[in-house]
């Protein structure tokens, strides 16, 4: 599935045990047809994990803000590449995040505190 994360664990007997977003499967060689080798998963899926490399792709978007780019840059440990746009991080690094805009429903005196 777009997103999924998986790992093989073994292959015997033609058989392939993986797990696949941490759920265990046993694919046979009909189902080398529908994967593809991949190791890009998004900034929101990365969070709370850490990889030596990284690489981050930036282009201009609704979702790209400052703090996107806080946790993608902090997801690696060795080396992190950024690539694309350097008009459009500049923007994302000196605007304020969208979510300071949000109406939070409290009380305006518990705003204050």
């Amino acid at each position: 599935m777009n997103g999924s994360m998986g790992r093989v664990q073994s292959v015997m007997d033609g058989i392939a045990h993986v797990t696949l977003d941490g759920k265990p499967f046993e694919l046979d060689a009909a189902d080398a047809d529908n994967l593809d080798l991949a190791y890009a998963i998004s900034v929101h899926k990365a969070q709370g994990s850490q990889w030596r490399r990284v690489i981050i792709p930036v282009f201009r978007s609704r979702l790209l803000d400052r703090t996107l780019i806080y946790t993608a840059i902090t997801r690696g440990t060795e080396q992190v590449i950024i690539l694309g746009d350097q008009r459009a991080l500049a923007a994302a690094i000196e605007n304020m995040p969208a979510s300071t805009a949000r109406s939070i429903g409290l009380d305006k005196r518990l705003r204050r505190a």
